[in-house]
């Protein structure tokens, strides 16, 4: 089973979870929309759930079966929030452009939740859309005022630990045996070069984690740490 974390750095993931012996892997991509054409297609016999728009644009194309997790009826959604915007850098306003706005709201515990229904599937992938933007503690996308990045690395780091204590949470609840991997497409800049997000590369973007945990990790050190 692999479970993929939405634009997750491999420097943060290792300095908050070092137990977890994460490998620092290159991606092939910088975006979702890369990352996917990329990587997947041809696997006939993987079930892919997930609510990122990217994917699922993508999925007529690909031997995978796609599930779109923002068809489940028990589907939650953050109420939008409103901030002040100032494209000329005057102020307060979004460095990510408008084009992310509707990759998904749905959280990882929505995910998760959603992909017990199919957990007894050969092999399946659950990618789950944090550490990505919207924050849940924050804004919704990276932001700047006089004073530069506003509490980027916080509501990024909080990002992180939403989906790694909801990926604890579902590999301990379900009945399943088999190893679990953890990974992510992309990953994410927070300053480099006075870049944020995703929008254009950067060699920041391609560092992501790669963890393994075998069965017996799921009742020791690995997880009961998380």
């Amino acid at each position: 089973m692999l479970i993929v974390l939405d634009a997750c750095r491999y420097d943060l993931f290792n300095y908050m979870y070092p137990e977890m012996n994460a490998v620092e892997c290159w991606s092939r991509a910088y975006t979702s929309d890369e990352w996917i054409r990329k990587e997947w297609g041809n696997n006939g016999d993987v079930t892919y759930i997930t609510s990122n728009i990217f994917v699922l644009e993508y999925s007529d194309e690909m031997d995978e079966n796609v599930i779109d997790v923002n068809e489940s009826k028990v589907i939650r959604r953050r109420k939008p929030k409103t901030y002040t915007s100032n494209i000329n850098g005057e102020g307060e306003g979004f460095i990510m452009s408008n084009k992310h706005d509707p990759i998904s709201k749905t959280t990882s515990d929505i995910t998760f939740e959603f992909s017990k229904e199919y957990i007894n599937r050969d092999k399946v992938v659950i990618h789950v859309m944090e550490p990505h933007v919207p924050f849940i503690n924050g804004p919704p996308y990276y932001y700047k005022d006089e004073h530069g990045p506003h509490n980027i690395l916080t509501v990024y780091i909080d990002n992180i630990k939403y989906a790694m204590d909801n990926t604890y949470s579902f590999i301990q609840d379900v009945e399943d045996s088999r190893d679990v991997f953890i990974t992510a497409d992309h990953a994410d800049c927070l300053g480099e070069d006075g870049v944020y997000g995703h929008d254009n590369d950067h060699d920041a973007l391609h560092h992501v984690p790669w963890v393994e945990i075998d069965n017996t990790d799921r009742t020791d050190s690995k997880l009961q740490k998380i």
